[in-house]
């Protein structure tokens, strides 16, 4: 089993400890992030946005890993054309140029559709990016992306026209200044990851989360690598 961005390693710990112990021995645990944990496995300290896993079969999880991924932030102006955002030191957002890249665009065209005059959207491209080489290290098995997130039915009909734009510091919601003091997260369009089902996690576990469900992306990477 994998964990990507598994800060100490208490997700895989807390698996761990619920799988049979004659189980065990025959399980592999990989951990990756900025900096390796106290957790018992095989740590992998690389920047995640770039890290090339070994390709093997198995479990890979992500849990509340691409909502801090940096993505770009757009804003619409008057006529409903979409301009970067810039985050100044107070945390105010200021359009700073119109958006001309083609991918950008047709992501935004695809996946979050608005013309509606100063509307705030969040570029996903580099979430996606990123998930499809995380999920292409799982030759067979399971790709498992868990994350505060929504899909294309609720963007479309306005709910998220403000952004997503969080600002996190001890676990409480702080305004997200860009001063290295806060932890910066947006939300993740989870159904521009990959064509795979979606669950909410009051549906997997019967518990919401503090800013509504989390979101589980459970992709299927093939044959079942159990022995």
């Amino acid at each position: 089993m994998t964990d990507v961005g598994a800060d100490d390693g208490h997700l895989l710990d807390a698996i761990r400890s619920r799988i049979p112990s004659h189980v065990r021995p025959r399980m592999r645990w990989r951990a990756v992030d900025f900096v390796e944990g106290e957790c018992d496995a095989d740590w992998i300290v690389a920047d995640i946005r770039r890290v090339e896993l070994p390709h093997s079969p198995g479990v890979l999880v992500a849990q509340e890993l691409l909502d801090d991924i940096p993505c770009m932030i757009v804003e619409n102006d008057e006529h409903g054309r979409p301009w970067v955002v810039g985050i100044e030191d107070d945390a105010l957002p200021i359009p700073v140029e119109p958006l001309h890249s083609h991918n950008d665009l047709t992501w935004l065209d695809t996946w979050w559709p608005d013309e509606t005059p100063f509307a705030t959207r969040e570029v996903g491209l580099s979430r996606d990016r990123v998930w499809q080489r995380l999920r292409a290290s799982v030759t067979a098995g399971v790709a498992i992306a868990i994350d505060y997130g929504h899909v294309r039915e609720e963007r479309r009909c306005g709910r998220w026209a403000g952004g997503t734009v969080r600002g996190f510091r001890s676990g409480r919601v702080v305004r997200p200044i860009p001063d290295g003091r806060c932890n910066i997260t947006a939300h993740v369009a989870m159904d521009s990851l990959a064509a795979a089902p979606l669950l909410r996690q009051s549906e997997v576990t019967g518990i919401g989360g503090a800013e509504g469900d989390l979101l589980w992306l459970i992709e299927d990477r093939g044959a079942s690598c159990a022995s």
